[in-house]
């Protein structure tokens, strides 16, 4: 049994949604999207429910698209606040929403489908399915009746989130311009708790708090974030390594300690708890091929730093459904990488410059250790704060902000290295291929020294 599509989207999170509203939204043709949840579950993730503004006001100009409504806001974020082991704090002014993933993603969920994106919940992606170095459809299975079928398509779009269940499935030998798999260092292992108050209002109200701990292996830390009167989403997260040896099994017992210097369990409800894992790596390098894009957590767009996944998701997916209904005008047949290429420089200009930088600032986090987090974070504090708020772009200051450090610290000699490598990171960045032939030799340069950066290399001072 099988059937056929223009364009298939493999999951239904915000990448995934967003690229097939695009899609259909910008195009005729037939899109269909597969989830393996229930219809009524899409949408619905653990994670920390924070949500950049600049990312909805971007789908409000692109698509038309209404930013979350205030029944799917909990609360309004207007800054983030570091707290280091010192007790020190330092604060960024930015605005965004904590919001309600599941009644926004429903929502979403249902605008794509008034947009005319056919939504098949409960269909268990299996595999990717190939002909001559092309990406020609996927292998799904019915949970509802068991019965597995072939679904065709004229590009793919893989959105599958940490398990990238699309890419992961494709031929080495036919695809050796794409990256299948990631190193379990690459992932980060979190657990979170939605609590309730029993008596009194917290502090937390229109804020982030991001608190880095001793016993909570760096970039990791605990995290406070509001969800309005007396309600928090509080957690923890750190990469799995063999530099730290955390496991997802062992967070829930760090959490306790470290949390109960805030709240003793005595003092709230447990409404929801869960774990979960996430990529915190650099973006892929390249993220399409024959007849095939990915977005999202599936092609590592969380930001390495702060672990935020929401925004650059959706943002992915409008690039990712834009241009596969660009590439498919006029074609009677799967699109090729060269005409899916653009989308890698859309994402590469957009935020992919900026998250390989600040894989690098991380990995640098990590080695100088929690004792002198503090004077950096001051540092980086200051220079924002200077600007008036965070926003996305900001980030290209860092190597002048290394170079500052470098003056005040009995480490120069590091801090000069990577500040080189941060300059030479922006340069080579800025020169990404225009075309997918001269990707391998300009990857041959950058990718050892990203990898050199990457969570499977953190090691701690």
């Amino acid at each position: 049994m099988s059937e056929e599509f223009d364009i298939i989207v493999v999951g239904g999170g915000p990448a995934g949604v967003i690229s097939a509203y695009t899609a259909a939204k910008k195009s005729d043709y037939r899109v269909l999207l597969i989830d393996a949840k229930e219809m009524e579950l899409i949408g619905k993730k653990t994670c920390g429910d924070a949500l950049v503004q600049y990312a909805p006001l971007f789908l409000k100009e692109k698509l038309g698209l209404t930013p979350p409504l205030e029944s799917e806001i909990n609360d309004t974020v207007r800054c983030l606040v570091f707290q280091t082991p010192d007790n020190d704090t330092f604060q960024i002014n930015g605005d965004g929403f904590i919001i309600d993933r599941h009644k926004y993603g429903q929502r979403l969920i249902n605008e794509a489908q008034k947009a005319g994106v056919e939504i098949r919940p409960r269909h268990k992606v299996l595999r990717a399915l190939t002909h001559n170095n092309f990406v020609i459809g996927i292998e799904v299975k019915d949970l509802n009746t068991g019965k597995k079928m072939q679904i065709y398509s004229k590009i793919t779009i893989d959105c599958s989130g940490r398990n990238h269940v699309v890419r992961r499935t494709l031929p080495n030998d036919q695809f050796p311009l794409l990256e299948k798999t990631l190193q379990q260092g690459d992932m980060a292992a979190s657990y979170r708790e939605i609590i309730r108050l029993k008596e009194g209002e917290h502090e937390y109200l229109h804020m982030i708090k991001v608190i880095y701990e001793l016993e909570i292996p760096l970039p990791g830390y605990l995290w406070i974030f509001t969800k309005g009167s007396k309600m928090l989403n509080v957690g923890i997260g750190c990469p799995i390594n063999q530099h730290n040896g955390s496991k997802a099994k062992d967070l829930k017992k760090i959490f306790r300690k470290a949390f109960k210097k805030w709240y003793t369990p005595n003092q709230y409800e447990i409404i929801h708890a869960a774990g979960y894992t996430i990529p915190i790596r650099y973006p892929l390098l390249n993220a399409v091929a024959n007849g095939f894009l990915t977005a999202g957590d599936a092609a590592c767009h969380v930001n390495p730093f702060t672990v935020e996944g929401h925004a650059p998701a959706l943002i992915a997916g409008y690039y990712a459904g834009y241009q596969a209904a660009k590439a498919l005008e006029g074609s009677e047949k799967s699109p090729s990488m060269e005409l899916l290429w653009e989308y890698n420089i859309n994402i590469m200009n957009y935020f992919g410059k900026q998250h390989c930088r600040l894989q690098l600032y991380t990995s640098e986090l990590c080695r100088l250790g929690h004792r002198k987090i503090n004077s950096f974070l001051k540092l980086f504090s200051e220079k924002e704060a200077s600007n008036g708020e965070l926003k996305k772009n900001q980030y290209h200051e860092l190597p002048s902000m290394f170079v500052q450090f470098s003056k005040h610290h009995a480490i120069s000699s590091d801090m000069i290295r990577l500040t080189k490598n941060l300059l030479f990171i922006e340069k080579y960045l800025s020169n990404y291929p225009k075309t997918p032939k001269d990707f391998p030799i300009w990857r041959m340069r950058l990718e050892p020294l990203l990898k050199k950066y990457s969570p499977s290399n953190f090691k701690q001072n």
